[in-house]
């Protein structure tokens, strides 16, 4: 009596990711482990394939296959009910695993995905397929098991100055060189990096920089736009210092760095600048210190004086000022103390009266290194002769940029001290006198007789030029014998 026990051979699997050694957020070299569990869902002994009963499709999100890192592998030493590998009883489960290690390319992606297959054969060589589940969607149906890859983009970016190449004190036509670090501290490619540098000087006037910022090297080699995680990239650009710059006080420089992710989403931050240690995103700021300077020579011109001077002739003075600072001066005037050589105080017959500028700026301005001319002139008097010349000492007082005042007492370069001092001009004396003696004998008789008077006139002179005291007149009268008389 034969009883025929019909075969109802089935096989099914699930396919579960263990992602927890992922990284948070996850990165490039992280490992996903995956477990395969195939199970004898028939009334028959099913055989296994020994060398590779699983066969898996990996792929990204954007569909590139990919290959697992370690194929899956039998869990033994047996199964469920204790068989070994290749063989699976009814209602026995046989584990298996794999794993995979992540690329950078997965991450911008956005995930992964796998879908695998079991082939068992029963008694009678009929073979029969499983598709894997992932068991965790809870649709009950055969389905891909997928691993979501959360980007996380993150970009930062240091901006340093660089002032080494400034003059002391600082001037106009000096180059600043800034460089930029920017920095993916994300997980994921950033492609479209660019940076929008905002410069203005301390009085806030916007400015342009002079070249860049130019892209000079990432750690990775990637080229200009791209950063992989972790990668940095250095940009350089420069300015060339303005005199308003200088006069402002400093430059400063935010700049913005803007790139996409792999979903096209944006990712941006504003320039951080290490120096100032507060770890914040504020500007790098670059102070232009001031050195604010004037001097000025008098020169006295005695050219028109005659020799000897007398009262009347004429002076003329020659103011030269000089910006030997870094800053634009304003508000430049010139206070001159004019004395005679007795200390008495004088005063200017003109002036003084503002001539030229070597750069062109108005009366009372100097550009840095500018020169301006102003001329003075002063009508000699008697009592400047006779107190033997005129002494000249004059300041010069402006301010700079900040309201600080700037100041100079003149010096005469023609004594070469080199120190700031007195513009003396002598007037030389020249004293001379002269007299004529005439007699009048009108009131003689003829003949004359004893008794008549002779009337003698004195004209006395001063030829010289300075004034004379004391003037007194000593006669000596002789008669023609030669015998003193007394007038």
């Amino acid at each position: 009596t034969v009883t025929p026990l019909a075969p109802a051979p089935a096989v099914s699997m699930e396919l579960v990711d263990d992602t927890t050694a992922l990284s948070t957020p996850v990165a490039e070299g992280d490992v996903v482990t995956y477990t395969y569990t195939v199970t004898n869902d028939g009334n028959v002994t099913l055989a296994l394939d020994t060398i590779a009963p699983i066969t898996p499709t990996l792929t990204d999100a954007d569909g590139t296959a990919l290959t697992l890192t370690t194929a899956p592998a039998f869990e033994g030493p047996a199964s469920s009910l204790g068989s070994a590998e290749g063989t699976l009883l009814p209602g026995e489960v046989a584990t298996y695993t794999a794993t995979y290690t992540l690329t950078q390319s997965d991450i911008d992606a956005g995930g992964i995905s796998q879908t695998a297959t079991v082939d068992g054969t029963d008694p009678n060589a009929t073979v029969v397929s499983g598709t894997s589940d992932d068991p965790a969607d809870l649709t009950g149906a055969a389905d891909a098991t997928v691993t979501p890859l959360a980007p996380a983009p993150a970009v930062s970016m240091e901006l340093v100055d660089d002032t080494t190449a400034l003059s002391t004190p600082v001037a106009e036509g000096d180059v600043v060189t800034y460089t930029y670090t920017v920095t993916n501290d994300g997980n994921v490619t950033l492609d479209g990096v660019a940076i929008s540098p905002t410069l203005t000087d301390a009085d806030g006037n916007v400015l342009t920089l002079t070249t860049g910022p130019d892209f000079g090297t990432a750690t990775s080699g990637s080229a200009e736009g791209t950063l992989l995680p972790g990668e940095v990239a250095t940009y350089t650009a420069t300015y060339i210092l303005e005199q308003s710059d200088i006069d402002a006080g400093g430059v400063s420089q935010t700049a913005e760095v803007d790139a996409t992710d792999p979903t096209g989403a944006p990712s941006n931050a504003v320039s951080d600048d290490p120096a100032d240690a507060t770890g914040s995103d504020d500007a790098t700021v670059t102070p232009l210190a001031p050195a604010p300077a004037v001097s000025m020579e008098l020169v006295a011109d005695t050219s028109a004086l005659g020799t000897p001077v007398v009262a009347g002739e004429e002076i003329t003075y020659t103011y030269t000022v000089s910006n030997n600072g870094n800053v634009t001066l304003d508000g430049v005037v010139i206070s001159p103390t004019l004395t005679d050589a007795d200390g008495n105080v004088l005063t200017l017959t003109t002036g003084p009266d503002f001539g030229t500028a070597t750069s062109g700026s108005a009366e009372g301005t100097l550009l840095p290194g500018e020169v301006a001319t102003y001329t003075a002139t002063y009508i000699l008097e008697q009592s400047d002769i006779d107190a033997g010349g005129v002494s000249q000492t004059a300041e010069v007082d402006a301010t700079d940029p900040t309201g600080a005042p700037s100041n100079a007492v003149s010096d005469d370069p023609a004594d070469a001290t080199g120190s700031d001092d007195a513009t003396v001009t002598p007037l030389a004396p020249a004293p001379a006198v002269s007299m004529e003696l005439v007699a009048d004998t009108s009131a003689l008789g003829t003949p004359v007789v004893a008794g008549e008077e002779i009337t003698y006139t004195y004209t006395v002179s001063n030829n010289g030029n300075v004034t004379l005291d004391g003037v007194a007149i000593s006669p000596t009268l002789t008669d023609a014998d030669g015998n003193v008389l007394t007038l």
